[in-house]
């Protein structure tokens, strides 16, 4: 059985002598199934179903505890065989086990069709899902990103059970399969006896018993495997209304993404600010995700004047704490939405700009792309009687080499035009593009695009015809706003009549429908430093 986890795949390759050697692409799921039955390892009670046809038929014969689908002549789908059905239906196979990496639509159609089948034919199985990732994976934020979507789809099946990074070894894949036998054999017998109890308790407790699953999956199993500095929960951390480990809490506010802000006083009496998040309110990987990010990003990495620092996260059992410094009572969109001509003085505006940029340079030197910049994701406060910008919400911040391309769509109107088509783009361009738009906004007044779009006439309006989506549709109408010559200056004279040479001469370096032509904030900023003889932007 070893020769066949060296040769697993769906090619076969010849060597000079004839023998057979290990193909370069290697089907995953097959070579997990493999595994699990080398050696005798699998109980006999117990089967491995594929969810792909058996690679190697005609050249390694398939062992017996290894079921295959095959090819149903009336619908083309893959089907578990009538002799492989007729023995789960006499029940020799107490528990199946299902490798899957769900890389593929085919495995997810596959899956669906098979776990029918098992259903119909044997209801009292066992059926576990074992979603496989390679022996020695490097995980990073992007391929994090991908795995946690692919559990999504094992989680959403009808198996009793989920293995999340089935072990690869054979002592640890026994453990965990009698783990999860008594869990679902323990929930079988509860929401059994609900139903002879009171008959209609059977729905509540499976939604209870997903729930507990969900949670588990959440903060505990997916954080463990790949987020590598997640903070894990603290038992011993007190929590109460008023008091969350070694800050007291004064006051409790929805702000920015509509998080749980909390205003709370350290015990050295500092100000702090707590982002908390209710994990019984949780129900996507993405959202453990980006508290992640936000996490390494402002902890680890990007210590900068005008990058928020998150000093620590607390982990309890009921909820996650990121605490930050108290940087400021308003956002730069409500402190300009509350000025004359909702706008800056042009010094002020140029000010903040500088802050910003900045900021935003220094995450590019280091290849961090924010991803979702705005007026609302700067905090400000005084300083000396200036204004001192802050930038936060690092929740979409990737790392970004080379020429990579990103796919995020940031709000209108910091979303550059590229981003209409849903295609992968360059992060660090759109990036460029959404400061410019801060500027504008700032400066000139805040819905300065938004009121051009309006403007924009009949022929314009016909070409984005095909966007469906408002939101799209005014992404996509920036390439025809943006490409009328003196576009700059008279998009910041247009609502307040504001007129001033600096500030155009920046926003065309940065306001350019052709990625590719964008100034780089470093060049920007290196430029202002050049004009105040060398000293300190911001």
């Amino acid at each position: 059985m070893a020769v066949l986890l060296e040769a697993a795949g769906p090619r076969r390759h010849m060597s000079a002598d004839g023998r057979t050697e290990a193909p370069p692409e290697l089907l995953l799921a097959e070579r997990y199934a493999m595994f699990a039955v080398e050696g005798g390892e699998l109980p006999s009670d117990m089967a491995m179903v594929l969810l792909q046809p058996w690679s190697l038929c005609g050249l390694v014969p398939m062992p017996e505890a290894i079921l295959a689908p095959v090819v149903s002549g009336a619908s083309g789908d893959y089907v578990l065989g009538q002799d492989d059905l007729l023995r789960i239906r006499s029940e020799r196979f107490r528990i199946l086990i299902v490798p899957c990496t769900f890389e593929t639509s085919d495995e997810c159609r596959n899956a669906n069709n098979i776990f029918r089948q098992v259903s119909k034919y044997n209801d009292n199985s066992l059926l576990f899902l074992a979603f496989v990732l390679p022996e020695a994976l490097h995980v990073g934020l992007r391929e994090g990103k991908d795995i946690m979507r692919r559990y999504d789809v094992a989680l959403s099946s009808d198996a009793d059970g989920v293995l999340f990074d089935a072990p690869w070894t054979a002592q640890a894949l026994r453990w965990a399969l009698q783990d999860e036998s008594a869990c679902a054999v323990q929930k079988a017998n509860r929401l059994q006896d609900i139903v002879e109890k009171d008959g209609f308790g059977d729905a509540h407790q499976k939604v209870h018993l997903r729930t507990q699953q969900l949670h588990k999956l959440l903060w505990a199993d997916i954080p463990s495997a790949l987020l590598r500095h997640f903070p894990r929960p603290d038992p011993e951390l007190q929590e109460s209304e008023h008091q969350v480990g070694p800050y007291t809490l004064l006051k409790r506010e929805t702000f920015d993404d509509k998080s749980i802000i909390i205003k709370a006083k350290s015990e050295s009496g500092s100000r702090s600010i707590l982002k908390m998040t209710d994990k019984a309110t949780v129900y996507e990987p993405s959202v453990v995700e980006s508290l992640y990010r936000e996490y390494t990003f402002l902890h680890h990495m990007l210590p900068h004047p005008h990058i928020v620092r998150c000093h620590e996260a607390l982990h309890t059992r009921s909820a996650f704490y990121l605490v930050f410094p108290y940087a400021g009572r308003h956002t730069l969109l409500q402190l300009v939405d509350g000025l004359p001509g909702k706008r800056l003085q042009e010094q002020e505006a140029l000010s903040s700009f500088r802050q910003v940029s900045s900021a935003v340079a220094y995450c590019h030197q280091s290849d961090v792309c924010h991803r979702n910049l705005g007026l609302h994701k700067v905090v400000v406060s005084m300083a000396e009687a200036r204004l001192h910008c802050t930038l936060i919400g690092f929740s979409k911040a990737i790392r970004f080499r080379g020429h990579a391309r990103s796919k995020c769509y940031t709000d209108f109107p910091y979303c550059a035009p590229e981003t209409a088509h849903e295609e992968k783009h360059h992060a660090k361009h759109a990036d460029v593009w959404s400061v410019g738009m801060m500027l504008l906004e700032a400066a000139g007044g805040l819905n300065t695009v938004l009121q051009a779009w309006e403007a924009l006439g009949a022929r314009e309006r016909q070409e984005l015809a095909p966007w469906t989506d408002d939101e799209k549709a005014k992404t996509a109408s920036l390439r025809f706003i943006f490409l009328e010559p003196e576009c700059h200056a008279k998009l910041l004279a247009l609502k307040n009549g504001v007129n001033n040479r600096s500030i155009t001469d920046i926003l065309s370096e940065l306001l350019v429908v052709d990625p590719e032509q964008r100034s780089t904030l470093t060049s920007v900023v290196s430029r202002i430093r050049a004009k105040t003889d060398g000293s300190d932007p911001t």
